[in-house]
This record gives C-alpha cells, structure tokens and sequence, in this order.
C-alpha cells in the first residue's frame, strides 16, 4: 500500500496534478506550491523511477518512518522515507 502511494505522489508531481488525499495538510501544501514541485523534479532531473519497495518500517513513538528505495536503472537507486503520524497522514517526505 505505502509503495503505490508514493508512486501516485510522484506520478502527481512529475504531470503537475494534485496530490492525492491521505498527507497532512502542510506537505500537500508544499507538494502542490511551486518550491515543492520544483524541489522534487530537480531532485529526479535524472529521471522518474518506475517502481519502488519498502525496505524497512521504523516505529517511532505514535509516527511511522518508512524508507523506500527507487530505481531508475541497474546502477541507480533513489532512496526516500516518508514520516507518518498517528493518523495515516504523510507528514514529511525526504531523501535518506
């Protein structure tokens, strides 16, 4: 389930459409604003990675880490982890 969210999220930012339902309302924000559209396409300016796993769930107190690895090719993977709360909400979305 995490997996396809976050392909939905960059499939949103790479065609400049809405963020999908389930993130907090400051990173839909940002995600949506120009600085976040423009900060995640310079950040895959190598291109957009077609699939992804999750390879590890960290329990942090009541929020929830989970780290991602993207490939783009053989040799090049992206690495993201995405910060949960209590909620289900995506709160926070960075590289690792």
């Amino acid at each position: 389930m995490m997996t396809k969210k976050i392909m939905t999220i960059l499939d949103a930012i790479k065609n400049n459409k809405p963020v999908t339902a389930g993130l907090s309302s400051s990173l839909k924000f940002f995600l949506e604003s120009e600085n976040g559209k423009g900060y995640w396409k310079w950040y895959f300016e190598r291109g957009f990675p077609l699939s992804a796993q999750c390879v590890d769930v960290e329990q942090i107190g009541k929020e929830r880490l989970y780290r991602f690895l993207l490939p783009l090719s053989e040799t090049t993977w992206y690495q993201l982890s995405a910060l949960t709360n209590e909620n289900g909400e995506w709160m926070q979305i960075r590289w690792w």
